[in-house]
């Protein structure tokens, strides 16, 4: 995870920001076939409380503060799609997510976040 899957999704997260609605579409439509690929779901509890930490709360902050004045509609698209993207992978994978001792600030952070 910590040196082949986080970097690449990490680096995929940041195109969700950019300032072309286009490239910003396109690299949320791959940030969510990665997270829900075969191969991600062998991630252990851990492992997926740091893909939150180092990858979807630091994109939705990202998001929140980069207000586009060329395509504000198109920006709040992309805030609603990554924030449904939050909670597809947070309940996808909640079993063993529940088994963390950091589930309930975790799930307070993505409460924090529909807010």
């Amino acid at each position: 995870w910590g040196k082949c899957w986080c970097p690449l999704l990490q680096g995929i997260a940041r195109l969700c920001c950019d300032s072309r609605r286009q490239v910003r579409s396109q690299a949320l439509t791959y940030l969510q076939r990665a997270l829900l690929v075969h191969d991600l779901q062998t991630l252990t509890a851990v492992e997926w409380e740091s893909c939150f930490n180092k990858m979807l709360f630091p994109l939705l902050i990202k998001l929140l503060e980069n207000i586009n004045p060329t395509d504000p509609a198109g920006m709040e698209e992309t805030r609603m799609r990554a924030s449904t993207l939050l909670c597809k992978v947070f309940l996808q994978h909640l079993s063993p997510l529940l088994s963390l001792a950091t589930f309930t600030a975790l799930w307070l952070t993505i409460l924090d976040f529909m807010e």
